[in-house]
Order: structure tokens, then sequence, then C-alpha cells
């Protein structure tokens, strides 16, 4: 009991480290089987037997990537999708969590995936379980890659089922991306010196450590170094220089990213497809906690249970990833407006023939308008998060609400996926859920209007729930060592 009590309370500390950013090893959930309407007919390609990858693949002359690094992608993509369905089991954590931590892991190597089917020059296929395919198959739409289920051979005996490359459609738009950013990729590496640098070749390199498609947390704090390296050697040859590098000190974290997002524009496809994952749970959720959350797992060490990168920096890589993608969906979205707005220009000409083209088109054009707030307001979840859903969070929960649930487990997952939360008293772990809440919540608020009711502080430590057990031990300790009697005088 006293050793529970223990690993209870550790779970409750925020677990920092302040040391280099190292990729957590992820495992693969089992999920929901995929059910397919549609038939599926016999793959003509090659299929590559993993069991033997080296030995096929080295053999290979094909373009795209060296053998060596072919390797290594499908060996990635096999170790993802149908290794140790006992993930979740041995980390301690629940298998939505590690579907989560699986989701944002994949979009990173589905990008690889990518690249290698615009290359290669023949076909291959990748063996997964094909109660997994639905997760490849959502982590691929963040980046604009899709999988044609008609395209697919039925699963072998064992459930195990081929993908082939020719399944894999990259549309035209990632397919420019990818080309754009191998070319910057595959290039020499640019030259790191801030004293050699000027608008065009900072952009290359930002855009250079953003796109690496593994370790986000540590590109993105390489990207940061780097510019801020930057502006402060810009500043030191200005007249002006004392003001300017005062000015530069007064940057936020957040300030230097928004900065940064401003110059490289466009997102790199990993970035860019965890931000969009990122935009969708908190736009569904009309709270950041849950992509927080999400996000934050991927940063614990596995072997360790310490994240390797502090909490408000996840924070604040979180609210800047969102705010990415408005900008994007943003952008987009204005893009078809003008495009709607030059339609009717034309189709105006002839009202009377054009009718019903008209006013298909006005329908599109108020679809697109309403957009616009709906996009925006999602920002508004991860800059200044209002305190209705932390306050009423208990009350949702114990009143079955299906967001509240979402949340509310997506906090225990980050902080408690080392104890079995059935075991503990069950008010304290919700008095500590909803603290927790408050405490993420406020991370992504302005410092001067914090929520102040929450605080780590008030986070207590978990009691677990007596057993029968306990209680005869607690019985038997009592009767061994009976408690002794003050004399009387």
């Amino acid at each position: 009991m006293g050793k529970n009590k223990k690993a209870a309370k550790a779970a409750n500390i925020v677990k920092k480290e302040a040391a280099v950013v190292e990729a957590p090893v992820v495992e693969n959930p089992v999920i929901e089987e995929v059910k397919e309407d549609t038939p599926k007919k016999e793959s003509i390609v090659n299929v590559v037997d993993l069991g033997k990858l080296s030995e096929q693949t080295l053999k290979r002359t094909a373009g795209g990537l060296d053998p060596n690094h072919q390797v290594d992608l499908l060996k990635m993509a096999h170790e993802t999708f149908r290794t140790d369905p006992e993930a979740a089991k041995r980390y301690g954590m629940s298998s939505e969590a590690v579907e989560k931590i699986n989701h944002i892991t994949a979009i990173g190597q589905i990008a690889v995936l990518a690249n290698e089917i615009i290359y290669a020059e023949n076909p291959f296929a990748i063996t997964m379980r094909q109660n997994q395919l639905q997760l490849m198959s959502e982590a691929a739409q963040e980046i604009g890659v899709t999988i044609d289920q008609k395209m697919l051979p039925e699963p072998d005996e064992n459930g195990n089922i081929q993908v082939p490359s020719t399944a894999v459609k990259v549309s035209v738009q990632t397919k420019k991306k990818i080309q754009k950013e191998n070319t910057i990729i595959n290039s020499k590496e640019p030259d790191m010196d801030v004293t050699k640098m000027n608008g065009e070749n900072l952009k290359d390199t930002l855009v250079y450590l953003l796109s690496k498609r593994v370790n986000v947390f540590d590109n993105v704090q390489k990207a940061i170094s780097l510019y801020i390296a930057y502006k402060n050697f810009v500043a030191s040859k200005a007249e002006n220089k004392d003001e300017q590098l005062a000015e530069i000190a007064k940057l936020t974290r957040v300030d230097l990213l928004n900065e940064i997002v401003d110059i490289v524009k466009e997102a790199p496809i990993v970035v860019g497809g965890i931000g969009n994952f990122m935009y969708s749970v908190t736009n569904g959720t009309k709270s950041p906690i849950s992509a927080f959350c999400h996000f934050r797992n991927t940063a614990i060490n596995r072997q360790t249970g310490i994240t390797t990168v502090d909490d408000q920096f996840i924070a604040d890589l979180t609210r800047c990833l969102v705010i990415w993608a408005q900008k994007l969906k943003l952008e987009d979205n204005n893009k078809s407006i003008e495009a709607v707005k030059k339609n009717l220009e034309v189709l105006k000409k002839d009202e009377k023939k054009n009718a019903a083209a008209i006013e298909d088109q006005n329908k599109r054009l108020e679809t697109l308008n309403n957009n616009v707030a709906y996009i925006n307001k999602t920002v508004e979840y991860v800059t200044n998060p209002g305190s209705d859903v932390v306050d009423g969070l208990i009350d949702a929960y114990n009143q079955n609400d299906i967001v509240a649930k979402r949340i509310f487990k997506a906090i225990v997952d980050s902080y408690y996926h080392d104890i079995d939360v059935k075991t503990v008293k069950q008010d304290l772990l919700k008095k500590n859920i909803q603290q927790y809440a408050g405490v993420i919540t406020n991370m992504f608020r302005d410092p001067l209007s914090q929520l102040l009711e929450y605080k780590e502080a008030n986070i207590v430590e978990l009691e677990y729930i007596p057993t029968a057990s306990d209680e005869t031990s607690t019985t038997e300790e009592s009767t061994e060592n009976p408690t002794e009697e003050t004399p009387k005088n």
C-alpha cells in the first residue's frame, strides 16, 4: 500500500526535464477493425517480404531512396503498423492514448512513404494488420494522401493485409510540396553561421530544419535557436543596437515561433500534418486541452515516464501549429471565395440562362463566408481559451458528455498513464483532473488573465481504495502489535 501511495504521489507531479530532446519509442495499439463496403481486388504489384527485406531491397537499383534508406522506410512502417499489439499494456497507457501517439508519429512516416512513392521506379507493398489500416488512412489524410480501398487485396489467414504503393495516392499539391522540400532537404546542409545569412537563405535554413520528418520538438527548438541568433546578429549591427537587442530580449517563445511561421509561410509536410491534427482536435473539443495532452504524450520517455521537453514548450508549440493550420485554411478559403466571385461575374452576364448555376455559386459563397468565422474561432481556443470548459468539466463528465469524457481521458492518459485510476478514490481523481485542465488552459492564456483557482499547488496526493487484503493486513498488524496502554497512577 505504501508503495502504491508513492506511485500515486509521483504521478501527480508535472514531470519536466530540460534535457536534449530525444524521440520516444512509439509502439502501435490495436484499434477497431475497418469495415469496408467496397469489394477488394487482388494486387498486381510484387509484395515486399519484410522478413527478407534487406536481401530484396539491397538488390534494387530503382530511383527514389537509396537501398539502405528504403530498408529503413519499410522497416519503420513495419514496426509501426504491425508489431507489438500489447504496446498499451506494456507502457501502462490506454489503447486510445497510444493510438493518438501513433497518429502523430504516422504523419511523419507517411510523408516518407509518399516521398518514396513519388520517386521510386518499382512498386512495393507494406504489410500491416487489417485493423490498423484506419490509423494509416486517417494520418495520411492530414498531409493530402489517400489510400484507394478498391486496390487493396483480401487479408491473409492471419488478418494481415498488403498495402501496395500503387494504392497510395498522393495529391498534386502534396506532390509539389514534397518535391520542393526535397530540393532543400537533399541539398547540402546549409551553413548555420548566422553572420553569413540574409533573408532568403534564412528562410531556406528554417525550412530545412522544420522539414525533417522526425523529432518535431528538436527541429523546432533548433529553428528557434537559429532564428534568435540571427535576429541578435542583425540587431548588433544596427546604429540603435542596444534598443533593438532589448526589444528582442522581450520576445516570448510564442512570438518567435509566430515570426518563424510568417517567414516560412507554407508549413512543411510533417509540421503541417501535425498542425491539421491539432486544429481538428481543438476545434472538436473547443479547448486546447486534448490537443496539448496528445502532443505531450509523444514527448514522454516510455522508460522514465518523464517528458523530454517542458509542458509550457509543448503548449507554445501546440498553439503555434494550430494558428499555422488556421492561417493556411483561411488562405485556401479566401482563394475559394475569390474564385466563386469570379465565377459569378461570368455567370451574371446571362442571369436568366445561368440562374441555377448562380444560385449554386451563391450558396457556396455563403458557406465559404461562414467558414471564415468558424476557422477564426478555433484560434481563440488556443490564444484566449475561456473557463467554461474547465469549470464545467466534472459536471459534464458525470453526465456522460462525450467531449468532457474525451478531455478527462486525455488528461488521465498524459498525467496518470502509469497507474490504474480505477483503484484510486474517484473524488480526488476528479478534483485533480479539473485542476490539471485549468493548469493546461492557463498555459494558453495571457499571464495577466490566469484562472487563479487552478494551479499545480492544488493538485493533491491520490489515495488508493482499500482492498480486502489491505484490511486483513491492517487487522493482523493490529493484533501483533497491540497499542500499549498508559499506566494509571
